[in-house]
């Protein structure tokens, strides 16, 4: 009897020593080369887009997206991050890449602090791969890591869920079909794939932006393009938590329409915001649609004048409205303004707001501050700093401007 019990307990004790082995090599970051760059010697910056914007635990921001260079060779992007304090004070701008193209399209600050950075890249491959970088408070990087197949892969949106992992969603080519397809993955905050999606609609298309709803399905809106004559409409796809298809929907206007952002609502259903001709003679107009939780659409509004106008993002506010940024060419100062929309809780408007300067100015991305207001991420050619400069603006819950800046001009480097 004894010596049974001791052979139980070293049995166990292998066992235990096992799963401990197990759990650090799956919780051990992996790190990958390391990204980091600089500019490309003799090539002169032209341009800065700052696509993603996130606020961070003590009051300030975190924008990503790329730096464009005037170069004669292959190397022309390279995937830029900056981070401000709550007064808007730069605190460090930071470049990843290779010899070739490199951009960001979303940033997400993690539950341990560090920020998440989804991109594409085609410095590392054949052709464009999914480009996922952690970086920690100072910008280092903890992490890099490549996604997708050896065809062209675009990292478009991040979400990052309870259970401490991340949804990443974008577009691939690397499947059966031959063309572009919906791609969800999820990962851990390691680094680790856990699994990987791909979902087909009626023809090729891919995800801009993405949820998860109230219960926990995921869902990925994107633009489709049409089969017959090219054009493009929007699409959304919504999966459970285990990537099992649930629903598709297709819908637009009589012309080319262009996906803007998603949000979720408390009743179960979302709220998509976009881009679409409102009929045949008018030009592109900003449009919102409410979608129950079965998926049927409950109301849809249109927002512009006679010119051609667009939504690229949508975001719940603390009032129970919605807010919607985007660009006018109907109202303003110059060719084209930064268009911010506040909506109620049933979609109907409250107040509108534009900004910008004598050329052309347009927003990327807009989030609300803890005392009711608003930053957007903008870009900008009517600052004269760069071709294009990126552009921040702080607003007032009203909309009142507060203060904007242009950051990491030539001057600065």
């Amino acid at each position: 009897m004894a010596t049974s019990k001791t052979h139980i307990t070293s049995l166990r004790i292998v066992f235990m020593m096992i799963l401990v082995i197990a759990f650090t090599k799956c919780s051990r970051e992996e790190k990958g080369p390391n990204y980091e760059t600089s500019a490309p010697e003799g090539q002169y910056q032209i341009g800065i887009y700052g696509h993603a914007l996130d606020l961070t635990k003590g009051g300030g921001f975190i924008v990503s997206g790329y730096i464009k260079y005037l170069s004669k060779k292959d190397r022309d992007h390279d995937l830029w991050v900056m981070k401000a304090d709550k007064a808007g004070n730069k605190e460090w701008c930071k470049t990843f890449g290779g010899e070739s193209t490199d951009r960001a399209w979303s940033v997400r600050q993690m539950q341990d602090g560090n920020f998440l950075i989804t991109g594409e890249t085609y410095s590392f491959g054949k052709d464009y791969q999914i480009f996922l970088l952690k970086l920690d408070k100072t910008g280092k990087q903890v992490w890099g890591k490549l996604v997708g197949g050896d065809q062209a892969e675009h990292g478009m949106a991040s979400f990052l869920n309870s259970d401490k992992r991340a949804y990443i969603s974008g577009s691939a080519w690397s499947d059966s079909l031959g063309r572009a397809n919906f791609y969800l993955s999820e990962i851990s905050m390691q680094g680790q794939l856990f699994d990987e999606w791909t979902f087909d609609h009626d023809w090729q298309g891919g995800a801009a932006a993405l949820t998860v709803l109230v219960d926990r399905d995921i869902l990925m809106l994107g633009n489709i393009q049409n089969k017959m004559d090219r054009s493009v409409d929007l699409g959304l796809i919504r999966v459970d938590q285990s990537g099992v298809l649930v629903s598709k929907n297709r819908f637009g206007s009589v012309s080319s329409d262009e996906a803007g952002g998603v949000v979720a609502t408390s009743d179960g259903g979302y709220l998509v915001a976009g881009t679409e001709f409102k009929d045949k003679i008018n030009k592109r107009d900003a449009v919102v649609y409410k979608f129950n939780a079965a998926d049927s659409i409950e109301w849809k509004q249109y927002f512009g004048g006679k010119s051609e106008d667009g939504a690229v993002n949508i975001i719940s506010a603390s009032d129970g409205g919605y807010v919607v940024i985007g660009y006018t060419q109907s109202s303003g100062a110059g060719f084209r303004d930064v268009y911010l929309i506040k909506l109620d809780a049933h979609g109907e408007l409250e107040w509108s707001r534009t900004y910008g300067g004598k050329k052309t100015d347009w927003a990327y991305d807009i989030k609300q501050t803890p005392e009711g207001g608003f930053l957007i991420s903008a870009g900008s050619k009517s600052t004269g700093q760069n071709a294009t400069d990126i552009w921040i603006l702080k607003v007032d819950k009203s909309g009142e401007k507060e203060w904007d800046r242009v950051y990491c001009t030539p001057a600065e480097s």
